[in-house]
């Protein structure tokens, strides 16, 4: 009975994912970014490794939809919203993470990502806007 509820913790907080001849277990927290290269997904944690799985992103994303700190903000790109530092809307709409690394908005998700943040944070993120 504790091995089952233990199971079913696990499977609440972490994605479990296949990697070649096992099971991996990541915590949610611990994503930082997750990254589509064809028909493979990068995922990057807060400690700098990165995870190959053979995976499109999408299916990802569908495992992620539990966590409301998730956000697809590129067709290539699901961003841990948590971990985001700065939103900079310019020439070119980036966001900054906590690690300085950059990844593209694409301006068709603009909106909708500005207002799920505004929701989720109720706007502790800061927002440089470059007219």
């Amino acid at each position: 009975m504790v091995k089952k509820e233990k199971a079913e913790k696990i499977a609440e907080t972490d994605l479990i994912i296949k990697d070649n001849i096992s099971y991996k277990r990541i915590p949610a927290t611990n994503i930082l970014y997750c990254k589509a290269e064809g028909c493979y997904t990068m995922i990057y944690d807060i400690f700098g490794k990165k995870t190959t799985v053979s995976k499109p992103l999408k299916e990802i994303e569908n495992q992620l939809k539990r966590f409301s700190v998730f956000f697809r903000i590129h067709k290539s790109y699901l961003v841990n919203i948590s971990y985001i530092n700065t939103y900079a809307n310019g020439h070119k709409r980036i966001v900054i993470l906590n690690d300085n690394t950059e990844l593209p908005v694409a301006y068709r998700r603009t909106h909708l990502f500005i207002r799920y943040c505004a929701n989720i944070f109720r706007k502790n993120i800061k927002f440089l806007i470059k007219k």
